[in-house]
């Protein structure tokens, strides 16, 4: 229970971190946690809400560099509020990317997916703010509902050929000039452009 200002600072030995580690006694979250954000280079597993409620009004610097070896990044995991705009980059192994995992909060400088990546959840990057256009990676096979709602995604959106469902609203109220969609995808959703 963090009740005053401390400063945010994990050891690279970590390997789990347990569902809404930080807890400030009304829900999970402290939002007088600051610093550098750093993620254990030996983490394994990036559990629902872990990170959620960290931080407040910009708390955070640094970048999101998921480790090595993690296979999925749970629901609601980063709902946290960074001062800068951050870089993400997914890598090789991360297939799954939970349910609001982003939660609408983070301010991306630049987003890269690697190529394993196979499902991105609802809401995942919801109302997240990313000026860009994105590059979709060639095994993803669902898109769920409001993904990238309101994202401000600027340019062309390439649907990987593999995909299969697009959840409705997965890319309302974003800038698209242009959608090119893959002959063998079977589910379009409501209102999913």
């Amino acid at each position: 229970n963090c009740e005053y200002s401390c400063e945010f600072n994990l050891s690279d030995n970590i390997k789990y971190m347990g569902v809404s580690m930080v807890y400030n006694g009304n829900g999970p979250g402290a939002p007088n946690l600051y610093g550098v954000f750093h993620l254990p280079s030996g983490l394994k597993e990036i559990n629902g809400q872990v990170f959620c409620g960290l931080g407040s009004n910009g708390s955070f610097t640094g970048d999101i560099d998921i480790p090595q070896g993690v296979a999925e990044i749970g629901d609601e995991a980063f709902v946290i509020s960074f001062k800068n705009r951050v870089n993400l980059s997914l890598p090789a192994g991360v297939k799954r990317i939970g349910k609001g995992a982003f939660g609408g909060k983070i301010r991306f400088n630049s987003l890269h997916f690697n190529n394993d990546l196979q499902v991105i959840e609802k809401e995942a990057f919801y109302c997240c703010n990313m000026p860009f256009q994105i590059k979709l990676p060639e095994e993803l096979v669902i898109i769920g509902e409001r993904s990238f709602y309101a994202c401000g995604i600027e340019g062309e959106i390439i649907i990987p050929e593999g995909c299969l469902d697009i959840g409705s609203n997965a890319f309302a109220g974003n800038d698209l000039t242009r959608l090119t969609l893959p002959s063998k995808l079977e589910y379009i959703k409501d209102e999913a452009f």
